[in-house]
């Protein structure tokens, strides 16, 4: 199976696939690591690509290349093609040494990306672009969109203020101080990313809303794809029809069903932010449903030794673990384990 997403890489780095396909591949990378590899290997090479620009190289740097050219003795019994090949590569290579150490080829950031007022007066920059430092701030009665370069938008929603962080080529980043956005962006994993005083959202290609309160704290809900919330070595995956809190100072809690039980929801709360412990878990455990399978997953490796059996065990009852997988393995939280059974979970989760 990985072999026909393979096929499809180059095409998905070049954002050359249509939509459908392209959220298809971003979900498959998701799970498998091989592809993951394979894909990070195209994105440098196109990043380093696309900082190769026409532009003429100093002077110097040609002086330079005829002088040790002129130093060095002629093999006139190379094969002709062979030692214009080598000769190509050697002014290349020079060049681009002169041009990536000359300031004024600073290429680290593109253009500033546009904005259009939706409603209100916001606090903006002058004119219909914003770039890197930059804010808007939006009143009661006001709202903005964003164009993220050619990767999709944002909408600043209501008493928010955001500040864009950087527009480089590889990392698109704004920072939400406070209030909501919504955010519709199609482009290769960890490109886009929204920081926040409890988490950073991590886009995976897909759909949401962020909003944080007075408080710094976090509500996550999950429309489309993927996102992933991460702070200090923890991280929550958060998929399509799921929702994550983060707690100011307290960190990221466990994601869970947007539809999930009230009682599902509580339990969490008190599990992820207010130590209730393995009480709450058994709670939660006894509450849960085939809906809340995304959750259990992420309790594995968040409850003591104790009761992860039990968790386990509980997850079995509604996605069983890979033939290749045994549950000793996921109860000893060996990633490459854990990873194959999170991909029986999403597909069952996405099957719903």
């Amino acid at each position: 199976m990985a072999e026909q997403y393979k096929n499809k890489l180059a095409d998905f780095v070049a954002k050359e696939l249509e939509q459908t396909e392209r959220q298809t591949v971003a979900e498959h990378l998701l799970v498998c690591e091989e592809c993951r590899r394979e894909h990070d290997k195209l994105k440098l090479a196109a990043d380093a690509l696309a900082e190769l620009r026409n532009t003429d190289a100093p002077n110097r740097t040609w002086h330079a290349i005829e002088r040790e050219l002129d130093l060095k003795p002629r093999r006139w019994f190379l094969v002709p093609a062979l030692a214009g090949m080598f000769a190509i590569i050697a002014i290349v290579s020079v060049a681009m040494l002169f041009i990536r150490n000359d300031p004024k080829n600073d290429v680290s950031n593109a253009n500033a990306w546009n904005f259009t007022v939706i409603a209100g007066s916001p606090i903006a920059p002058n004119g219909n672009n914003i770039a890197a430092g930059e804010r808007i701030e939006t009143d009661a009665a006001s709202r903005a969109l964003i164009k993220v370069g050619d990767i999709g938008s944002v909408e600043v929603r209501p008493n928010s203020k955001i500040e864009v962080v950087a527009t480089k080529q590889n990392e698109q980043r704004l920072s939400l101080e406070r209030g909501s956005l919504h955010a519709k962006i199609l482009a290769p994993p960890r490109l886009f990313i929204v920081d926040t005083p409890s988490a950073i959202a991590v886009d995976l290609g897909c759909e949401y809303t962020l909003t944080v309160n007075e408080n710094g704290d976090n509500q996550l809900v999950v429309l489309t794809g993927f996102v992933a919330l991460e702070r200090n070595g923890r991280e929550s995956i958060v998929p399509s029809g799921a929702s994550c809190l983060t707690v100011n100072g307290k960190g990221i809690g466990t994601p869970f069903a947007t539809g999930a039980d009230a009682k599902i929801r509580d339990s969490l709360r008190k599990f992820d932010f207010e130590n209730g412990g393995n009480t709450e878990i058994k709670k939660i455990l006894d509450y849960s449903t085939s809906y809340d399978t995304i959750t259990l997953w992420h309790l594995i490796s968040r409850v003591d030794e104790q009761m992860r059996v039990n968790v386990v065990e509980r997850l079995e009852q509604f996605v069983p673990l890979p033939k290749d997988v045994s549950r000793e393995a996921v109860t000893m939280l060996d990633k490459p384990s854990l990873d194959k059974w999170r991909g029986e979970v999403e597909r069952i989760w996405f099957g719903k």
